[in-house]
């Protein structure tokens, strides 16, 4: 909206002594010193950006330009007084149209077109133009970033965060959610089945990632890791997914040696007409992974209140490979979210959340019999957030969240006994032998976390983002009983895998940066946490981690841009290498230590980014970087073979930090308008596992690996190509390929995998409310097996998958 509203002075605020890092020591400097250069040139358009609610101006805005079907940019940035000059230049519409969107963090965006601000401006020439944004407070259910470009920066970071969006992730028939990020810049997939497919960047999954739901942490219940990570998340309900690659941001706690994964769920009601209620059916079904999916969702913003309910099932048979069908790889599932927020005043809200997950009968075909009858998962989330947009404090969030999970697991299984009772291979005078083991397992966890957060601004050119959190990860006293027939000595047995566990993370951080010049940014935070340790029967162990990062952000001219970032993570031991005791199916029982100590990574990491144009060879707007890293693992976490050891007639291997190791990689993506209707997207990484202790490969690292896809959408070439303005379809080819991983880690039983590439098509089209979309995945029905995955599975053969979404 346009407003003439007179100017306020800021009050003025004492400086906030708890917190100093990266602001108070520097200098200040003056609005008129920092005033940008054209903003008295008589082509431009000069605006003051307001907190609607306090007329107050606001600093740090982002103004940002988009043309239709090209990345975003930004091509200017308020000062102190919210003051912002925009060229007649940068304003000029093309045939497509140009919008501008003013941004800042904590307040709803405000887009205009070029045309309104240039027409607006013509009839007020002697005028500074009133801009209000209307307070939105940030809740702490997602990771702020800078622009919706990509190579996105975290807020306060030198790190990239790339992002999936839901058109992205919902043109794909995936059953699981990390294989629709497959073609996110370094992640890399593991299919273990039609249901859970895991999810590593750069190498590392597992604990050591930070999993999130809305900011709400993933942690397992399952020993065999088998829950780990997105498994329980329906792709249908997620708005985007956030991957935020190394340590570079000390604000979410353990996991972040790796990086950070969050899932963000929709809510259409924000963005609703008052009083209006609106929804959508939606219907997905495929061929090589037999079975659908269908959800409904309704939302509606009344007065203060808001409500958004979506509910999601899922029933899918054993997928095919192009050789055999994969018994023992289907699973049903059901998913509800139910969100519900009240704005207290213009600048307050708060949010209620309920998510609940349940899943019947899901296949785990890499462990021939097993299976897991029952698995739930129940979240309820709080957040408050209060928008204060002027002072030293623009912010205050808090959140408090408690998330339970449930996991039935069951295994028959026949395994040779190797090793057992000192007969080496298990040959006994010729005579292989063999043992069943049949194991009922059931294992419970519940997550709770605690989360106040400031967002302080001493001034314009510096943010600081500062608080304390909680997380407890307890594990109820479980138990498995296992009974083996055809060794010497037919028995049960029963493990208590975990006694009552208790892991609690309290810890203290900030993270920040200050822009030193319109060129230069410097970025850093730092972490205290003190993590306890409880089990029955054990005694209570402490321990202190400190981390934090440092990095540089540099625009270079011509495009360029320069980051680079030094960070230490850490991760702490979960509850079954500390306290577990499991027979798993390789013929071993595994065993805790309470002795571990946690686990820590330091990466180094620079970036070179380009964004702009080569008008001549077609490319309209470009985006691509490349980023090189290192990561040295401390204290790594391995299972260790426990000399003369045994449990029963099993053989044991006994968690312990023995190691470190090195990981080394390059990544690399690519978006690219090379016509008004073609965009060209790809990303590329390489990752090198090194055990620095033997110098052997390091398990579990995925080889080369990269895709590529070139989409037409003519609709978006309206008044460009004749013909083509009414259609409102794309279609896309997509590429998947990746180099055959000679670096297997023998002795823990990986193997070589060769080289593959396969082919997708896609495409869709929107009419009347309706979306289609219709994939052909693997297209010329190729066997192969990605690294990662287990060795007995090979990826589904060529697969029809359809979704269609209906809106009212």
């Amino acid at each position: 909206m346009f407003a003439n509203h007179p100017g306020r002075r800021l009050p003025g605020t004492a400086a906030l002594a708890a917190f100093t890092l990266l602001a108070l020591p520097w200098p200040n400097h003056s609005a008129s010193a920092q005033q940008p250069a054209d903003a008295q040139s008589s082509s431009a358009i000069v605006l003051i950006v307001r907190d609607a609610s306090t007329g107050l101006p606001l600093d740090a805005v982002q103004v940002i330009r988009s043309v239709t079907g090209q990345p975003a940019v930004v091509i200017a940035r308020g000062d102190a007084n919210g003051r912002v000059a925009l060229s007649a230049s940068s304003l000029a519409p093309d045939d497509r149209g140009v919008s501008i969107a003013l941004r800042r963090i904590g307040y709803a965006p405000h887009v205009v077109s070029a045309q309104q601000l240039i027409a607006h401006a013509a009839e007020h020439i002697a005028d500074v133009h009133d801009i209000m944004l209307t307070p939105r407070p940030a809740l702490l259910s997602a990771i702020s970033v800078e622009t919706s470009a990509p190579n996105q920066l975290a807020q306060g970071t030198a790190l990239t965060v790339s992002t999936a969006d839901a058109e992205s992730m919902h043109e794909r028939g995936h059953t699981s959610l990390a294989e629709s990020l497959e073609a996110v810049e370094g992640v890399t997939t593991s299919r273990t089945g039609a249901w859970g497919s895991k999810l590593t960047v750069r190498g590392l999954g597992g604990e050591r990632l930070a999993f999130m739901v809305d900011g709400a942490r993933l942690n397992r219940a399952c020993t065999f890791g088998m829950d780990q990570g997105l498994a329980t998340v329906d792709p249908s309900a997620v708005e985007r997914v956030e991957v935020l690659a190394g340590p570079g941001s000390t604000l979410y706690g353990s996991g972040n040696v790796g990086g950070v994964v969050n899932v963000v769920t929709r809510n259409p009601a924000l963005s609703m007409p008052d009083g209006k209620v609106g929804g959508e059916v939606r219907l997905g079904a495929s061929s090589a992974v037999p079975g659908g999916t269908m959800g409904v969702g309704v939302w509606t913003r009344t007065g203060r209140f808001d409500v958004a309910l979506q509910a999601d099932a899922q029933s899918y048979g054993d997928y095919r490979t192009p050789v055999a069908r994969v018994d023992g790889s289907s699973y049903r599932s059901g998913t509800l979210d139910l969100k519900a927020g009240y704005e207290i005043a213009p600048a307050q809200r708060l949010a209620f959340q309920y998510m609940e997950y349940g899943a019947r009968d899901i296949g785990w075909p890499s462990m021939a019999g097993g299976s897991i009858p029952k698995e739930a998962r129940r979240t309820f989330a709080l957040d408050w957030g209060w928008q204060r947009g002027r002072g030293i404090v623009d912010a205050v969030s808090a959140r408090a969240y408690v998330q339970r999970l449930d996991h039935h697991m069951l295994m028959d299984m026949v395994m040779p006994m190797s090793g057992m009772g000192g007969m080496g291979s298990g040959d006994m005078g010729g005579m292989q032998m063999t043992m069943r083991s049949t194991t009922d397992a059931r294992s419970y966890s519940t997550t709770s976390g605690a989360r106040a957060q400031l967002r302080l601004r001493p001034d314009y050119r510096t943010h600081i983002d500062a608080g304390v959190e909680a997380v407890e990860w307890g594990a109820e006293g479980t138990r498995w009983i296992t009974t083996s027939s055809g060794a010497m000595d037919p028995s049960t047995r029963t493990y208590h895998t975990w006694p009552d566990v208790s892991i609690l993370d309290l810890g203290v951080f900030a993270q920040g940066e200050r822009a030193f010049s319109e060129r230069l940014t410097i970025s850093g935070g730092a972490r205290a946490d003190r993590i306890e340790k409880r089990a029955q029967g054990w005694n209570p162990a402490s321990d202190i981690v400190a981390t934090g990062n440092l990095g540089a952000r540099l625009a270079l001219g011509s495009g360029f841009g320069l980051r680079t970032s030094a960070g230490v993570g850490y991760r702490v031991p979960d509850p079954t290498e500390l306290f577990g005791t499991v027979a798993r199916p390789d013929g071993y029982v595994y065993r805790g230590n309470p002795e571990l100590t946690t686990e820590t990574g330091r990466t180094v990491e620079a970036g070179l980014t380009w964004d702009g144009a080569l008008h001549a060879i077609g490319i309209h707007e470009a985006s691509t970087g490349v980023t090189v890293f290192r990561n040295d693992l401390d204290d790594l976490i391995m299972p260790v073979l426990a000399e003369d050891a045994a449990i029963g007639d099993m053989p044991v291997r006994e968690y312990r930090n023995i190691a470190r190791a090195r990981l080394t990689g390059v990544t690399t993506s690519l978006l690219a308008d090379i016509s008004p209707a073609f965009r060209l997207r790809g990303s590329a990484t390489y990752t090198r596992g090194e055990d620095l202790t033997g110098s052997a490969p390091l398990a579990a690292i995925p080889p080369l690996t990269g895709s590529l896809a070139l989409r037409l959408a003519p609709n978006e070439a309206a008044g460009v190509l004749p013909g083509m303005a009414k259609l409102q379809g794309w279609v896309e080819v997509e590429g998947r390929a990746a180099a055959s991983q000679n670096r297997a880690a023998a002795t823990s039983g990986e193997l070589e995998t060769p080289g593959w590439a396969v082919m997708t098509m896609r495409t869709g089209a929107t009419f009347s409310g309706t979306t289609v979309s219709l994939s052909l995945d693997n297209l010329f029905n190729h066997t192969y097996r990605e690294h990662l995955d287990p060795i007995t599975l090979l990826r589904p053969r060529r697969n029809l998958s359809l979704r269609v979404t209906r809106g009212f």
